[in-house]
C-alpha cells in the first residue's frame, strides 16, 4: 500500500507538495480505457462534442498515470484512499515552490 512505502521512506516533510505529487505505473500495457480505444478508431468529424474534448484530454495525458488523493489520504488519514502499489511503480512527491 502506499501509505506502507511511504511509511518506510521514513514518512513526507512539511516541505512535500501534495497537490502536485503522482504514481506512474510503468507497466501501463494492462491499463486499457475501451472508450479511447473506439475513438481511436473514428474520424474527427464522426465525433460528437464531448467525445472529441474527451479524446483530446485522454490523447495528452500521461501514460501510466496513476490518480491517487495525496491529501484525502496523507492530510485527512482517509485510509480508504490508500492504494496498492505495483512492481516498478514510481511515486514522485516534488518539494513545494516557495515563492517571494
Amino acid at each position: 500500500m502506499l501509505t506502507e512505502i511511504v511509511a518506510k521512506a521514513g514518512g513526507l516533510t512539511d516541505m512535500a507538495s501534495l497537490d502536485e505529487a503522482d504514481i506512474t505505473r510503468a507497466s501501463s500495457e494492462d491499463i486499457v480505457d475501451p472508450e479511447f480505444e473506439r475513438l481511436k478508431k473514428m474520424d474527427v468529424k464522426d465525433m460528437s462534442e464531448s467525445e472529441y474534448e474527451y479524446f483530446k484530454i485522454k490523447a495528452r495525458s500521461k501514460v501510466g498515470r496513476v490518480a491517487v488523493d495525496f491529501k484525502g489520504i496523507f492530510i485527512d488519514h482517509n485510509l480508504s484512499k490508500d492504494i496498492p502499489l505495483r512492481d516498478g511503480d514510481i511515486i514522485n512527491v516534488p518539494r513545494k515552490r516557495q515563492v517571494y
